[in-house]
């Protein structure tokens, strides 16, 4: 759930609202964790009309959810394997190992690159009522 912030011209700004979990999570992250609340600008569905305070459903869909996990540990995994081969055929154990902590940090750095470009947006799913 998510709390309104502001409406501009085909966006919205949410803020994580704390209390209610997501089914089956351990709860309490408000998209942030640690570093407290996150705000998102979200692209505002048609149709919709929302308010500053209005309160929103938020959600990710289950084919973003794949692209984000493949990103985010497929990337780092193939990076690693790959500097790994790299390094074995270049110059034995110790390339290897060199170049797949390389691969690795690079693979992590292209998902992390990858999940601010938007690819895994979440969506507004509904409108709740006002705070």
């Amino acid at each position: 759930m998510a709390e309104v912030l502001a409406v501009t011209a085909g966006r919205v700004d949410v803020q994580a609202c704390g209390g209610d979990r997501c089914a089956n999570c351990p709860g309490g992250c408000n998209w942030g964790g640690f570093r407290g609340p996150r705000r998102l600008s979200l692209a505002l569905p048609s149709k919709t009309t929302l308010a500053p305070g209005d309160r929103v459903w938020i959600t990710l869909s289950r084919a973003s959810m794949l692209r984000a996990a493949a990103w985010a540990y497929g990337l780092p995994f193939l990076g690693f394997f790959a500097g790994a081969g790299v390094g074995n055929l270049a110059g034995g154990d110790g390339a290897a190992l060199a170049l797949a902590c390389v691969g690795l940090g690079l693979g992590w750095w292209l998902g992390r690159q990858g999940s601010r470009s938007g690819w895994s947006e979440p969506r507004i799913e509904s409108r709740i009522g006002p705070a």
